[in-house]
């Protein structure tokens, strides 16, 4: 299925529920991170951010912490692509408040986009303390991918 039908039936949808359809909020809240992924999959960077940030946004209103961190990590991780750094480091720090009630793979990847984006503003003492602190997470977690995450974070930042 070619991706713009697809990303056209996503926004169908939407307009769908924005007419006033009822659909429950974790049902939404889905279509927008599928719309996310459909983006992101078809390299588009520039439309995944604003599903992102409406994304973020609604996981406040409805008070759907997770859905809202999640939302926070993807658009930070979309600006740091586009070099977009001090967006980023302010999606990454704000997704670091709550870091610890997302999935584990979340959390490794918000300390190094963290951690890589504090090295690209050229502030390497922050870098380093990130740094350490992910080294720390995937110690204590013991999973092998996300160890190899943390050292692969640790090479870029300290070449």
């Amino acid at each position: 299925m070619d991706n713009e039908i697809i990303i056209r039936q996503f926004e169908e949808l939407e307009e769908k529920i924005n007419s006033g359809k009822s659909i429950n909020d974790m049902m939404y809240s889905r279509l927008l991170g599928g719309l996310i992924f459909v983006h992101l999959h078809c390299g588009d960077l520039e439309k995944a951010y604003p599903v992102a940030r409406k994304l973020a946004r609604f996981g406040k209103q409805v008070n759907l912490s997770y859905v809202e961190t999640f939302a926070q990590y993807a658009a930070a991780n979309i600006r740091l692509g586009t070099f977009y750094l001090e967006e980023a480091l302010n999606g990454f720090s704000s997704a670091m408040e709550k870091k610890d009630i997302v999935n584990t793979k979340f959390s490794v990847d918000i300390l190094a986009g963290l951690s890589l984006t504090f090295q690209l503003l050229g502030r390497t003492d922050q870098a380093m303390t990130i740094l350490g602190q992910l080294a720390e997470f995937t110690e204590r977690q013991s999973v092998p991918n996300h160890i190899n995450v943390a050292e692969s974070c640790h090479a870029r930042i300290v070449i």
